[in-house]
């Protein structure tokens, strides 16, 4: 968490993490539509795309997990699996 909180304290900014539940057995595009419908990603179809194509799919985690405003791609991936 510290990692992503010293942007904002240099600026200032409040940080407001985006609470995200992720079901046992849910797939790749289930957690992608999840974290768009939350307003995390742009598009559910193209970070899909990125769990996919980084292997993230295969390694995501059951559990409700906090999502930093603006967090990057790669952050949430790594949220949503367990090796943040």
């Amino acid at each position: 968490w510290g990692q992503y909180l010293w942007p904002a304290l240099v600026t200032g900014q409040k940080i407001k993490p985006i609470s995200v539940t992720i079901s046992s057995g849910d797939g790749s595009y289930t957690v992608a539509k999840k974290l768009a419908d939350a307003g995390v990603v742009g598009s559910a179809v193209s970070y899909d795309e990125f769990l996919c194509a980084n292997g993230y799919d295969k390694k995501l985690r059951p559990g409700t997990f906090d999502i930093p405003e603006q967090a990057s791609e790669e952050q949430i991936a790594k949220i949503v699996t367990g090796q943040d």
